[in-house]
């Protein structure tokens, strides 16, 4: 009698293991997004309306610049 040996079961392991730390990666860098767009609000924020009209923004497009959702092709100029 001959047993085999699947070694099956342990790269589906592997495969998943990698799938979770791709997951985790992904989630990883989507929060250090949304932290750097934080701070970007909040620096942006504390500027003068005057220092950010010299840069070409108005108060109200602090927060889509923050998160790059503007550009200047929104402007209606």
């Amino acid at each position: 009698m001959t047993t085999t040996t699947s070694h099956a079961p342990w790269a589906t392991i592997a495969d998943a293991l990698r799938a979770v730390r791709g997951v985790f990666t992904r989630l990883d860098a989507w929060l250090d997004a949304r932290q750097r767009a934080f701070d970007d609000d909040v620096a942006l924020a504390q500027l003068s309306d005057r220092d950010l009209h010299d840069i070409g923004l108005d108060r109200g497009f602090v927060s889509a610049v923050a998160r790059g959702r503007w550009t200047r092709d929104d402007l209606d100029v």
